[in-house]
């Protein structure tokens, strides 16, 4: 399908579709360069339904999106083909700079082949562990911004890492719940931080004008309602 669409829309810069609507061609040939494709985004990736061949169509990509069906611990029997997959397109994708997986495999099982050119990512994933952080951090050692989230576990303490690992960060969306204040105190060492936001019901007004004051009103905290937190819409793994 997405071969079709380029096809008769040459200039295409962006495009969101449904990877169930993505098959490999037919004849065992390869789908061709795609040069004018700069973001792409895959909804509802199952791990029979998203062929590794699309990476071969997206080399020029600076932004590409992948929205999992299932994530590793309600599926995991499709993780070797799920991480075969989205290993490739990484792979693919020598010149992304912005990169969101949400659900899918555990991210220590993709982590090696992010790009490093990646300055903007976003991780929402379960069970997302300080392991699962560190083998990122390896990769993108230039990151700007970050959007976190291990949804429905939580990073607890293992937020007082983040400025060790991501010491360039502007930006920092987290949820806040079940970290203690000491560790959430200790963001104030981002030096280049000018904007966090929380993604969960942030009532904490003290705790984050402490933060504020470490940071000489340098840092503005944001607090997201959960309408804003759209990547927990059921909506988010269906196309209609």
């Amino acid at each position: 399908m997405v071969d079709t669409l380029v096809s008769v829309l040459p200039k295409l810069k962006h495009i969101s579709l449904s990877a169930k609507y993505i098959s490999p061609q037919r004849d065992g040939s390869i789908f061709k360069p795609v040069t004018s494709l700069s973001s792409l985004e895959l909804i509802d990736c199952l791990d029979h339904s998203s062929p590794e061949d699309v990476g071969q169509m997206i080399s020029g990509l600076k932004c590409l999106r992948v929205f999992f069906k299932h994530s590793h611990q309600e599926r995991p029997e499709a993780l070797s083909t799920s991480v075969v997959y989205l290993k490739t397109w990484l792979s693919e994708s020598a010149q992304l700079s912005n990169l969101t997986v949400v659900k899918g495999p555990p991210v220590r099982m993709y982590a090696a082949s992010i790009p490093a050119t990646v300055t903007n990512l976003t991780l929402c994933v379960s069970g997302l562990s300080l392991r699962d952080m560190a083998a990122v951090a390896q990769q993108v050692p230039d990151l700007l911004h970050l959007h976190i989230d291990a949804w429905p576990s939580h990073l607890g303490a293992y937020t007082t890492r983040i400025p060790e690992l991501f010491p360039k960060l502007r930006s920092l969306k987290i949820r806040q719940d079940h970290v203690p204040e000491k560790y959430f105190l200790r963001l104030q060492q981002l030096q280049d931080l000018e904007c966090l936001e929380i993604l969960d019901r942030g009532h904490w007004s003290d705790l984050y004008q402490k933060l504020q004051t470490l940071t000489r009103n340098r840092l503005r905290v944001v607090t997201s309602s959960p309408q804003r937190d759209a990547f927990h819409c059921p909506c988010v793994c269906q196309v209609y």
